[in-house]
């Protein structure tokens, strides 16, 4: 193999496939395999690889791991000026933050990341950032700041089309209703997120969503209801080893 040749472009496809279908292990040994031959040119794909190795490792559990990919990536776009790469590692170092409870260092990468789309051209990377962001806020109790944030999520996400993200944004604002007791509009919102995502399909938003309408019908006081869609949640992470939504539900 030459130095000019290029990480294959199929096997990235294939690998990110995985991870949209929720298939985690297999997305994980393609792109381990791949990032294992160290003479591949560090070119746009090879550090698109990098990004999505972390966030397969994220969706595993694998904290640690992942944030060591996602900051090996944001090194390589920064020396390439790759705002696209870079926006998506400091989009997803905030995530990491944000789940080991440093909200202002998240609330700052997601700021980061936002121009770093624009630059890029991104509407999708800013659609998913805003999520992010409503989520730290939400968990600082900020919830005018959440909703504001998941419309702007919405408002992108409809601009480009991007069925996975808007069906994210309208589950996240089921959770803001939910924060606020409004238990019927949460569940009804998490119950059309959770058809939203199995049209597409994607396993792990729909646990997601499944989760969030267990914990609705929890509220509700609607015990039978509430299991049964906690089970189909639990499953459904159980099967393709999300780690984090498993613990969740």
């Amino acid at each position: 193999m030459s130095r000019s040749e290029a990480v294959p472009r199929e096997v990235l496809d294939l690998a990110e496939a995985d991870l949209r279908r929720g298939d985690l292990a297999p997305a994980r040994a393609r792109l381990e395999a791949l990032l294992a031959d160290d003479r591949w040119p560090r070119t746009a794909e090879f550090r698109r690889a990098v990004n999505m190795l972390g966030a397969a490792y994220f969706e595993l559990g694998m904290l640690e791991e992942a944030e060591r990919e996602f900051a090996r990536a944001l090194d390589l776009a920064s020396l390439a000026g790759d705002p696209l790469t870079l926006a998506r590692a400091t989009n997803n170092l905030g995530l990491i933050a944000n789940i080991r409870g440093r909200h202002a260092e998240a609330l700052t990468r997601y700021h980061l990341a936002l121009p770093a789309y624009q630059r890029g051209g991104s509407t999708a990377g800013m659609a998913e950032t805003c999520h992010n962001l409503a989520i730290t806020w939400r968990d600082l109790g900020r919830l005018e700041e959440a909703e504001r944030y998941e419309r702007r999520a919405i408002v992108y996400a409809q601009e480009v089309g991007n069925r996975r993200i808007l069906a994210m944004a309208h589950v996240g604002r089921a959770e803001l209703c939910l924060r606020r007791g409004e238990a019927a509009v949460a569940e009804a919102g998490a119950r059309r997120g959770a058809e939203a995502y199995a049209a597409i399909p994607d396993a792990l938003g729909q646990a997601d969503a499944l989760r969030l309408q267990g914990e609705a019908r929890l509220a509700l006081g609607n015990l039978a209801a509430a299991r049964s869609a906690l089970d189909r949640s639990v499953t459904l992470a159980q099967e393709h080893g999300a780690l984090l939504l498993l613990a969740e539900a």
